[in-house]
């Protein structure tokens, strides 16, 4: 949770906790759902209220990603594709007000996207924050996207919209494959986080061998070279981690069209993607947004959108 100055913009002070969506929905079913989100967001004002004190006085929340879906606050439908890069388009839903020690708040929430075969939610605010950057703001009319995590996307704008995304499991499978596979033999303890690898020599080797075999044959090279080449654990996992980065993007490197691919990723992602698009002959095509502007573009959008959305309903 974060307190946002709008004028000039500006990050004032930041909350974080481990109440997220799957854990509020774990913990809470049915009817206790909502009271529960509710509490939970107004337990996380306190401490930016006592920073912030009147500053904060009747600042209005902004809620985007998984509290909209259907293990959140209130399922909102998603938005249809194309949606314009302002956000106009987006599906928005004004909950019950929530109280803080500086008087209550408005609270909003806003909706995912969907296409004919996806859905997302949350990356649509970090893509109108993205937009914003100057270094980027021309990428609007032609681009790839690529925002990796757990379930990463590939964003595909044009003429100033978003008109279609692809999801790929790359972090969750990392996670399922090193711990309940016959893989997890193979490459020891669970690193710190998913796909937590370095650009190492493995790890390029990982993009290569996804290059080339099928992704389940790949994969299943890390079990060979433990059991023949007997190589060790830490060097399987950066080369599992690199097979399943180097099979999502390998889509990228087969198109004839040499569309621009804007790469916005917090560390470690980041090194790793950019290493891994590097092996794979893209960085002629590739503009890299700096780490540390990639953890504000949710609050930017959010910014945006909040401003967009009160000039409506005052």
């Amino acid at each position: 949770m974060r307190a946002i100055g709008m004028e000039p913009w500006q990050i004032l002070s930041e909350y974080r906790s481990a109440d997220g969506t799957a854990s509020i929905a774990a913990s809470y079913q049915g009817a206790e759902r909502p009271h529960a989100f509710a509490t939970i967001l107004a337990e996380g004002l306190v401490p930016l209220a006592s920073q912030h004190g009147h500053r904060l006085a009747g600042a209005p929340v902004l809620i985007s990603g998984m509290a909209s879906s259907s293990i959140g606050w209130r399922e909102l439908p998603y938005a249809s594709l194309p949606i314009l890069l302002d956000g106009a388009q987006l599906i928005w839903q004004e909950m019950p007000p929530v109280a803080s020690v500086v008087g209550e708040h408005r609270v909003l929430l806003i909706s995912g996207i969907r296409s004919q075969t996806d859905i997302m939610r949350g990356e649509e605010s970090e893509l109108i924050g993205l937009f914003t950057l100057p270094d980027i703001e021309e990428l609007a009319t032609n681009s790839v996207v690529i925002k990796p995590g757990t379930h990463s996307k590939h964003l595909r704008i044009l003429d100033g919209a978003l008109v279609d995304f692809q999801t790929y499991m790359t972090g969750e499978l990392f996670a399922v494959l090193s711990r309940h596979s016959v893989l997890k033999h193979s490459v020891g303890e669970e690193p710190a986080g998913p796909l937590n690898s370095p650009a190492s020599e493995d790890f390029l080797a990982g993009v290569e061998h996804a290059r080339l075999r099928p992704l389940s044959s790949a994969m299943f090279q890390v079990r060979t070279r433990d059991v023949l080449a007997n190589l060790p654990a830490e060097g399987n996992r950066d080369f599992l981690s690199g097979v399943l980065v180097g099979a999502e993007l390998a889509g990228l490197a087969s198109e004839t069209v040499r569309t621009p691919i804007v790469l916005a990723a917090t560390e470690p992602l980041a090194t790793s993607y950019l290493a891994a698009l590097e092996q794979l002959g893209l960085e002629s095509r590739l503009v890299i947004v700096p780490p540390d502007a990639v953890e504000l573009l949710s609050a930017r959008g959010q910014a945006i959108l909040l401003a967009k959305f009160l000039a409506k309903k005052p």
